[in-house]
């Protein structure tokens, strides 16, 4: 448990640094007979007894800057965002009953440039706005609830996902897995945000990916449960990956035209034929300075 349980993404960021998503391990008391407030978000089934109370453990999520030489120089550690946040109303609720929350971080991205960390919660439908380097959370995007456990926003605009990019016109990009709504598929969705309203973000352009690259069969599951990515490239068009078990790439622009596709497959000794390959998530590299500074580490 002393292990940081790297996962989901690094960067390398342009002064040589690494950036990296990690895993805060804890132990939370469980509450007695006599009371009712949960004191776990996520847990697993093991029950640890330690002096007079049971404990669950837990994993809360970090993120890590280490410099060239692996020294740790800065973090930030999502425990003291949500032990005191809005999921304290919703856990006191009767949803929280069915739905056990839980805070795993599976993306960010670092604005250099404007000293910003963007970090998304796929099962909370959010994405936290971070000041670098004080760690202060600037805004959040997404499902977010009153005292009352009630949400304050009216829309739900994205669900279960992946990535989120600033773009230069100070909107967002967002690669929404959309699974929430079955049979949907994922889309990349551009938000204008709006600070002086409860839902904070009004939604200015999107595009649904779809699967139609001759794809056939009637024993083929499409599955966008995870995974996916979106970037935005120096011509305005946009990368991105579907992820999940249909792994698509595509370019397109900004009026809808897709631009390039590809359809990763692997060949299945099984079925005997090629079937589409399972991502994750995939990146645009521009030319060989890109590569080369990748494997080398040649920093500005």
């Amino acid at each position: 448990d002393g292990i940081c349980y790297y996962h989901h993404q690094m960067n390398r960021l342009d002064n040589g640094h690494y950036m990296i998503l990690g895993n805060e391990p804890a132990l939370c008391k469980m509450p007695t007979a006599n009371e009712s407030k949960l004191q776990v978000l996520k847990y697993d089934q093991a029950t640890y007894e330690k002096g007079s109370g049971a404990y669950k453990k837990i994993h809360l999520g970090t993120v890590i800057e280490y410099d060239e030489k692996g020294n740790v120089v800065w973090s930030w550690k999502s425990s003291d965002y949500f032990l005191s946040s809005d999921i304290e109303y919703y856990r006191n609720t009767a949803a929280f009953g069915n739905n056990v929350i839980d805070v795993h971080e599976n993306a960010f991205y670092f604005d250099e440039q404007n000293k910003v960390v963007y970090v998304s919660f796929k099962k909370l439908n959010r994405i936290l706005k971070i000041s670098y380097p004080d760690g202060k959370v600037l805004a959040v995007f997404g499902d977010h609830f009153d005292k009352n456990g009630q949400k304050i926003n009216k829309n739900s605009f994205f669900c279960a996902q992946h990535f989120c990019f600033p773009l230069q016109n100070g909107n967002i990009l967002i690669y929404n897995n959309n699974s929430c709504q079955p049979g949907a598929v994922p889309q990349i969705i551009e938000f204008k945000v709006n600070q002086n309203t409860g839902d904070n973000l009004e939604k200015v352009w999107e595009y649904n990916c779809g699967h139609n690259d001759g794809v056939v069969g009637d024993d083929f599951v499409f599955s966008w449960e995870s995974g996916g990515s979106a970037r935005v490239l120096p011509d305005n068009s946009i990368f991105a990956c579907l992820g999940g078990n249909y792994d698509k790439l595509l370019i397109i622009d900004k009026k809808k035209g897709v631009q390039w596709s590809a359809l990763p497959e692997t060949f299945s000794k099984k079925e005997n034929k090629w079937v589409p390959a399972t991502g994750y998530r995939a990146f645009f590299l521009g030319g060989r300075k890109e590569l080369e500074n990748l494997i080398w580490n040649e920093g500005k």
